[in-house]
């Protein structure tokens, strides 16, 4: 067992832990003035940051209102109007254009069962048909259905086509409406 003596005499002992409770109580307030010095430090540098952003927001309304932007703006809208009116004058053009297979799906609706197209030859506004009637009135009715069509605006047989009552040759010309 072991014992201790303590020989200090009492207020002395009171000063010691006196001292040692003060001794406590200034690193504690010397961490909290830290704690403090620092929490005022994150805020100074957010003020800052938040003044930077604000002076280039006011920057920014400035130039809008001042007009740099504002051109910006119109530079871009003038170039998207011109490529819609060059789109829409392209898909004029491409309207305007003839569909020679058009033409060609309405000869094969007109076409009757005896009869037969071997060549066909496409031109500038004409298309030629040559080819083989089984019978010619097969033919007459072939050129009878084309004249009615609209799609043609004429149809052009020499007489020669009906030289034979079967087996004949045949070659039209088909002058073309454009659309």
């Amino acid at each position: 067992m072991s014992m201790s003596i303590n020989l200090l005499p009492i207020e002395r002992k009171k000063s010691i832990k006196t001292d040692i409770f003060n001794r406590f109580l200034l690193k504690i307030g010397i961490i909290a003035i830290f704690a403090i010095f620092l929490f005022i430090i994150f805020l100074l540098a957010n003020l800052f940051i938040i003044s930077i952003y604000q002076k280039i927001n006011q920057e920014e309304i400035s130039r809008a209102e001042g007009g740099s932007l504002n051109g910006i703006g119109q530079e871009v809208k003038a170039e998207i109007d011109s490529n819609y009116s060059e789109t829409t004058q392209s898909v004029k053009e491409i309207n305007q254009r003839t569909s020679y297979w058009d033409y060609l799906n309405q000869i094969n609706k007109l076409l009757p069962e005896n009869v037969y197209y071997t060549q066909i030859t496409i031109e500038a506004g004409t298309i030629k048909l040559k080819g083989l009637a089984k019978k010619r009135d097969d033919l007459v009715t072939f050129k009878e259905l084309l004249s009615k069509a609209e799609i043609f605006q004429e149809v052009e047989m020499p007489i020669s086509n009906f030289t034979s009552q079967t087996d004949t040759d045949f070659e039209i010309v088909l002058n073309l409406n454009k659309k």
